[in-house]
């Protein structure tokens, strides 16, 4: 990340009520390492017990593996795979139609050039890299021997259960991790625009990383967030360009919902089966729901009313208190991504790795009681969650039952987005009553 990466992010000037910068804390080693032990023994844990399940016991899936469906290894990229190789996505012949936008399809094209196993190690490949790369100079900052910080960052890559479902789904969610990855990095050395050609091609493969724009806005870079949008056009427009068939058919396609029912109608979501390995407010309401029998007796439509004027309420506050009131880099990244997980109506566990992003920032001056807090609760999520089956879904591709995770995951992130807003308020109503004093 270079040397700037090591100096404090400093707000721009003339923010009113913004607290004076502070130099950033000298990081405190016994943080990471409490994050690394508690990482590693989850993972040793967790494969212990489900290597007795299914060796000693006899037990299939979902009790032998805290991963996905074995039989069902890999396809989010294969099915991707196939449904880009005749570059017609959203008319293919395959037995799916495309339900992501339109550049995810035109860069996994290339790779269909390959053979699929060759693809995905490419791509699977690239990601572990990177991931690497990220992790080590996150670490960078602290004073322990390098065989100690290889020892940590090896477990923090490898050991970490987001990154592992990730790579047993092939999910697209990698190419997001890709770009946002450098994009931070650019940020941290002020590359502006080019920070933001790599935001919007980010959201250009999922909409969901555009909230990171409002970092740009916290700086005031106006122009900046512009290349951002212009960006996530024109990569739009080229996959659309791009595609067989005519360029209306296919952005028709786009603008009325993939062709899918859940996103042409949403109350689908509420189905029972549309919960399984998601970690989402909604999601764990609808838990809530099903457990205490009072899923049939709520109104559906006036829930998903009430849960959308929610998630409206909630992400306004979060990005008024990002753009006008937090000064640290790592907070508002942490915030804004905890945000784009919790918030929709689904988000899988492998969406997790995405706190690797904000968790290497936070790790370079992490030091006190709070941040200690903070990551405890990040390393927990870091933890496979399939002990406990509280009951068994019906999907009809991959039976399989639904986990504590389902409800541990939010409220750990509820937890954690909670410590660093508190965090954050304490530092910035503390920085006003200095300046309050002073005057």
């Amino acid at each position: 990340m270079g040397k700037a990466a090591e100096d404090r992010h400093v707000p721009p000037p003339g923010r009113g009520a913004a607290p004076a910068p502070v130099a950033p804390a000298a990081p405190d080693e016994g943080i990471i390492t409490l994050v690394t032990l508690i990482i590693a023994a989850g993972f040793i844990v967790a494969c212990i017990y489900h290597y007795l399940q299914g060796t000693f016991f006899g037990y299939g899936y979902p009790f032998n593996t805290f991963l996905f469906d074995p039989r069902d290894q890999f396809n989010d990229f294969f099915h991707t795979y196939r449904i880009a190789e005749d570059h017609n996505p959203y008319f293919t012949s395959y037995r799916f139609q495309g339900v992501y936008y339109p550049f995810t399809y035109f860069i996994v094209y290339f790779f269909t050039l390959l053979r699929p196993p060759v693809a995905l190690l490419l791509l699977s490949g690239s990601l572990t890299v990177f991931l690497v790369y990220y992790n080590w100079q996150g670490l960078g900052r602290h004073d322990a021997p390098a065989a100690r910080k290889a020892l940590y960052c090896a477990i923090l890559t490898f050991m970490g259960f987001p990154y592992l479902f990730l790579m047993d789904r092939g999910n697209t969610d990698i190419f997001i991790l890709l770009t946002l990855g450098p994009m931070l990095i650019l940020f941290l050395r002020k590359q502006w625009h080019a920070s933001a050609v790599m935001l919007g091609l980010a959201a250009a493969f999922k909409l969901y990383p555009a909230v990171l724009g409002l970092l740009f806005l916290a700086e005031r870079r106006y122009k900046a967030a512009f290349t951002a949008f212009a960006a996530f056009l024109v990569a739009t427009l080229v996959g659309l360009l791009s595609f067989k068939g005519s360029f209306g058919a296919n952005l028709s396609y786009v603008l009325h919902g993939f062709g899918s029912e859940i996103q042409q109608n949403p109350m689908l979501l509420l189905d029972t089966n549309v919960l399984q390995r998601s970690i989402t407010i909604f999601s764990l309401v609808k838990w809530f729901l099903i457990q205490t029998g009072l899923y049939t007796v709520v109104s559906q439509p006036i829930g998903m009313r009430i849960y959308v004027a929610f998630v409206g309420c909630v992400f306004l506050f979060v990005a008024w208190y990002v753009v006008f009131r937090e000064q640290r880099l790592w907070r508002r990244v942490f915030l804004l991504t905890i945000a784009s997980i919790l918030l929709p109506h689904v988000s899988g566990d492998h969406r997790l790795v995405l706190l690797y992003l904000p968790f290497m920032l936070f790790i370079r001056e992490a030091s006190g009681r709070l941040d200690r807090t903070a990551a405890v609760l990040f390393a927990l999520l870091m933890v496979p969650k399939a002990y406990y089956f509280m009951y068994r879904t019906t999907l009809s591709d991959s039976p399989g039952g639904v986990a504590e995770g389902v409800v541990i995951n939010p409220l750990l992130l509820i937890a954690l987005g909670g410590v660093i807003l508190y965090g954050g308020w304490r530092e910035w109503t503390a920085g006003s009553a200095t300046r309050t004093n002073s005057d």
